[in-house]
């Protein structure tokens, strides 16, 4: 788990979202370091996942999706340079013969 999910944890009530005491005491100590802000955003994070991975993904709202995209791993988008790359490196594979035929412009 990430560091900040034991803070989180303890520090938050994920059933409404609120804080129950600030890892620094009080909110004004919390919010003077940069540390502490950023506590504070990982917090707000851990929050926002929490909710949403608690739900079932067909009542995901925009926002949720919104906080899936924030938090999962980008996916390179397919190139020439890389299909080129993949024939090279594994010349049968399927994404190869794949590609040669959306190329050469057959369907199926």
């Amino acid at each position: 788990m990430p560091p900040w999910w034991n803070m989180a944890y303890y520090c938050l009530d994920l059933s409404n979202g609120t804080i129950r005491h600030f890892p620094a005491g009080t909110y004004d100590k919390q919010i003077q370091t940069r540390e502490g802000r950023n506590e504070l955003n990982m917090m707000d994070v851990t929050y926002r996942a929490w909710r949403t991975f608690t739900k079932s993904p067909s009542k995901w709202t925009d926002a949720d999706r919104r906080v899936i995209g924030s938090i999962m791993p980008k996916l390179p988008e397919p190139t020439r340079r890389l299909d080129w790359i993949i024939a090279v490196l594994w010349p049968g594979s399927v994404w190869t013969h794949t590609i040669m035929r959306q190329l050469r412009g057959i369907n199926g």
